[in-house]
């Protein structure tokens, strides 16, 4: 059979260009981020944009000027910034909440507001001319002060044609504070109400923005645990050196410097050991507090912490390029994406603030036209809900009623249901080692039917062992002696099952595929498969071969010294995985490129029915299509690398991979520790995710849906309109934030 394979289908790389991120100021819901978000997208050269009212972010994708950029979103009325510069480690920017300092000047005039308002009711008070004065004076700091922000975005909303939240808000406090200057002593209510709906939005949106903030921490965290400083080693010698240490700031290393590594210090940058042995805190990369030992050789990630011992470490990655920086990258391009069931949230935004607009129009005419029909209604209805207004003018009870209109009906809430939940689940999976490189996969893993498993560097190690010998005493030393000169994965596994000194080697000939053949001491040896030896394997050990491991020969000066079997040993994990995937109702299948046979008897190890060895990446490929054909949706797990056609192919690809592999990872999602237990960790927080999700939407559409009406009616007072606006979008940041304590 002949496999066409298309050489784009082997890229690790995405095929797009890397995205710009912004952050954009200025917008108060749902509108103003579509209204950036078309800007952009209109934009040459520009081949995606979204925009995250959740998370204040813009995404773009093209070949565009970043300057363009921020000279467009400036355009459309909002401010904004890079958020990262290529080449450098994301930098913390200092968040405000701008909603305190317009909350604090508006609240004490309106706590005064409020005094007065009561002492006038319990004392039966008439509303008189100084009653109207002192009114006017303690609302205006709070409709026009407090409020300017929105005023001035509201302006710039109905100058380009896309009327927002503001609008509405605008709508609702400004005509009815100027009512107050007409001087008829029951328009004081209105200048009231105005002061009032004012500080609950100021309040509400204070509130909303505290929880964009702490449902943003995962990432602000990450980039918190970036180390100020590092003990630069300028010494010589086995022998490490006080007087021999400069601190330096952190972001001025370089790659190839070397870095003293106190106990109890955050290490600097990535890098590997180059002397000492300690234990490292690597919970901020995989999620397993337990400490993982390190000694020379082993690699280092920046941000987690060193234990007990001390360490000198060869800087190996800075800037862009190390595992914070790129774990802070990929979380901002999940938290930005768009999932599918926002689409609908979409649609109905775009229509939904001049909806509102005519609504409000017609609920005030035909309050103000049809009084005498609707107000024996109306006071009926305030006999069973006993916070219904009542007045006896028609134009009063009218206004009211717009206002309500104008101010219960927020798109904020359908907004913020799915990227609040994207953002706060995706920062929690994070910190479970579960980095979730695009947010549309947390959707596509919920019609996941099959599971497809690599075998090597998946469900094994990846790192060949011998685990028994046959023959000669000495087999072991002669095999690791001849195999110096070769970098063969078996070869460095009986390389490291030698433990001593190794004598040199004076010829070596590497036989691609076979074996290799070698001069060690004044003797010819020889180490590979039967087929290259010329032998027949014994009998007594095709057993071995037959349960996955591979026997490799020996032979000295002509003479068969013994054997040695060398398997790629099973993590501990992967048998209670692949049950409890299996339990879940997928169908779970082991498809690799290894020999048939090993593949199998790792199948049958694990108890997995389908498997299928000797597989090409291009037939993987195929294997996936078909499966895709059939309706199944299709999960492929694999190494990230020698896998990533079909982890492109696949549904949702999911990599396992340390964290300095993770720039070049081809997958939605990676598995940072390797750990197989990942797998459901991921894939029960997106079902967890993607309910928080459906239940914000849900609620956000319920709420619209009832709250409207019930305000057209004349069933809502404009303050208690104003307070369901803000508990429903804080009801949708709470239900997200919920995440935050998920236990996978």
């Amino acid at each position: 059979m002949t496999i066409a394979i298309d050489a784009g289908e082997l890229t690790t790389a995405d095929p797009t260009p890397p995205a710009l991120l912004l952050h954009i100021d200025g917008m108060s819901c749902a509108g103003c981020a579509r209204t950036v978000e078309k800007q952009l997208q209109a934009l040459p050269g520009v081949q995606l944009a979204t925009v995250n009212f959740a998370t204040q972010q813009g995404r773009v994708v093209g070949q565009v000027d970043p300057q363009v950029l921020l000279q467009t979103v400036a355009a459309a009325g909002f401010s904004a910034q890079l958020l990262e510069t290529p080449g450098q480690f994301p930098t913390l920017t200092q968040e405000t909440n701008p909603y305190g300092l317009r909350l604090a000047v508006a609240g004490i005039p309106l706590l005064l507001l409020m005094g007065v308002m009561v002492y006038c009711l319990v004392m039966n008070l008439p509303h008189n001319l100084h009653h109207q004065l002192l009114t006017l004076v303690l609302a205006f700091p709070v409709v026009f002060v407090g409020g300017w922000a929105t005023h001035q975005a509201s302006w710039a909303a109905l100058r380009r044609g896309s009327p927002t939240m503001d609008v509405l808000i605008s709508l609702g406090t400004v005509p009815t504070y100027a009512l107050g200057l007409t001087g008829i002593p029951e328009m004081t209510l209105f200048v009231e109400v105005a002061a009032m709906v004012m500080g609950l939005h100021l309040l509400s949106r204070f509130l909303e923005h505290r929880g964009r903030l702490a449902a943003n921490q995962a990432i602000r965290s990450l980039i918190q645990r970036q180390s100020p400083l590092a003990h630069w080693y300028r010494g010589m010698g086995a022998e490490i050196c006080e007087d021999q240490v400069v601190d330096v700031p952190a972001a001025a290393l370089q790659v190839g410097d070397c870095c003293l590594v106190k106990p109890g210090e955050v290490i600097p940058a990535d890098g590997e050991v180059i002397w000492g042995q300690s234990s490292v805190d690597e919970s901020l990369a995989t999620g397993e507090s337990w400490p993982v030992p390190k000694q020379v050789g082993s690699p280092l990630i920046g941000g987690t912490v060193n234990q007990e011992g001390l360490l000198l470490l060869r800087v190996t990655r800075t800037g862009a390029e190390t595992f914070l920086a790129q774990m802070v990258k990929l979380l901002q391009e999940a938290q930005g994406s768009r999932l599918p069931i926002q689409q609908l949230a979409d649609r109905l935004t775009v229509f939904f603030v001049p909806v509102v607009l005519v609504l409000a129009g017609m609920s005030f005419g035909l309050w103000w036209l049809g009084a005498a029909a609707l107000q024996p209604w109306l006071l009926q209805m305030s006999r069973i809900f006993p916070w219904v207004h009542v007045h006896h003018s028609p134009l009063v009870q009218a206004l009211l009623v717009m206002v309500a209109v104008l101010v219960v009906a927020c798109p904020c809430a359908l907004g913020l249901a799915t990227p609040m939940a994207v953002l706060v689940g995706s920062g929690r999976a994070a910190q479970l080692g579960i980095v979730i490189r695009r947010g549309d996969a947390i959707q596509r893993l919920q019609g996941i039917t099959r599971v497809v498993l690599d075998k090597t560097g998946t469900l094994t190690r990846g790192q060949p062992q011998v685990t028994h010998s046959w023959g000669d005493p000495e087999l072991l030393y002669w095999a690791a002696a001849a195999e110096q000169g070769s970098e063969h994965p078996l070869a460095r596994a009986i390389r490291q099952a030698y433990p001593g000194p190794l004598p040199g080697v004076e010829q070596t000939q590497v036989i691609p595929g076979q074996g290799v053949e070698a001069r060690v001491v004044g003797h010819q040896v020889r180490v590979g498969s039967a087929a290259f030896l010329g032998i027949p394997v014994p009998a007594a050990l095709q057993q071995q071969q037959q349960a996955g491991q591979t026997l490799v020969g020996v032979e000295r000066d002509g003479v068969c010294l013994g054997w040695l079997a060398v398997a790629d040993p099973l993590k501990p994990e992967a048998a209670e995985v692949v049950r409890r995937l299996q339990q879940r109702g997928l169908a779970v299948c082991l498809l690799s490129g290894d020999h048939p046979a090993t593949v199998a008897a790792i199948a049958t190890l694990l108890g997995i029915p389908e498997v299928y060895g000797g597989v090409l990446p291009g037939e993987k490929l195929d294997f996936i299509r078909g499966w895709q054909q059939q309706g199944q949706g299709v999960l492929m797990v694999g190494d990230g690398l020698n896998d990533a056609p079909a982890l492109q192919q696949a549904d949702v690809g999911m990599a396992l991979g340390t964290g300095t592999d993770l720039a070049v990872q081809a997958a939605d999602i990676t598995l940072v520790s390797g750990d197989l237990r990942g797998i459901e960790r991921a894939l029960n927080l997106a079902q967890a995710t993607f309910q928080t999700i459906r239940y914000n939407l849900g609620w956000a559409l319920v709420y619209n849906v009832l709250a409207i009406p019930l305000a057209a009616l004349g069933l809502l007072h404009p303050l208690m309109a104003e307070a369901a606006m803000g508990l429903s979008s804080l009801s949708v940041i709470a239900n997200s934030l919920s995440l935050q304590r998920y236990h996978a």
